[in-house]
């Protein structure tokens, strides 16, 4: 059922059934697209993300697979596979061609878009990894957050580290990096978020 659209009653049965494709074009608030039944997850979703062209949608979650859907059709267009845990953090690099997943089996991996497979895995923490973001605009950081009590800062260049941040006493669940690409928030089990500065 499609939520707040003002112009159901001209959609064929058929595009009701999937959803509208295109919100602008019947002019909806909301719009829901079914997804391909054939290509679902097994396992609960923990995240989910747009690539920057708006083409695209990454979903990840306790299954360990990565999978990229095509929200005009709602079909699933590629499977990622490769971590061994559960999958809690994505994020597209701003260029599009990347995609960073981050997993409770300690690595960040960097999916080439093209060449449809990893670029790297890298060994990033001690323990859950809970979210990956990379730098709006250039893309030039990718930051990750650990239940190892850490954040860390990586190169896009090489995927080198640059700089890891302590001092949260608990879990980091989450960071965001600001469009200056200069400043970085994370927020904690400890109760806290804390604003860095730096690179």
């Amino acid at each position: 059922m499609n939520v707040g659209c003002r112009q159901c009653a001209r959609c064929s049965t058929k595009q009701r059934n999937i959803g509208h494709v295109l919100a602008r074009r019947h002019r909806c608030r909301y719009t829901r697209i079914n997804t391909s039944s054939a290509a679902k997850h097994t396992r609960a979703l923990y995240a989910i993300g747009f690539h920057p062209d708006g083409s695209l949608v990454a979903s990840a979650g306790l299954d360990a697979v990565v999978r990229l859907w095509d929200v005009r059709t709602g079909r699933a267009v590629q499977a990622f596979q490769g971590h061994v845990k559960q999958v809690l953090g994505l994020d597209f690099h701003p260029h599009g061609t990347t995609l960073a997943s981050g997993s409770d089996d300690h690595t960040v991996r960097l999916w080439d878009l093209r060449k449809k497979k990893a670029l790297y895995t890298l060994p990033a923490h001690s323990s859950l990894i809970s979210h990956v973001r990379y730098e709006p605009g250039a893309g030039r950081f990718l930051l990750s957050t650990s239940y190892d009590n850490q954040i860390k800062l990586w190169s896009t260049r090489d995927y080198a580290l640059l700089k890891t941040m302590e001092g949260h006493e608990g879990r980091v669940m989450c960071g965001d990096i600001a469009d200056d690409g200069i400043h970085f928030a994370s927020a904690a089990m400890d109760r806290t978020w804390k604003l860095w500065a730096g690179t």
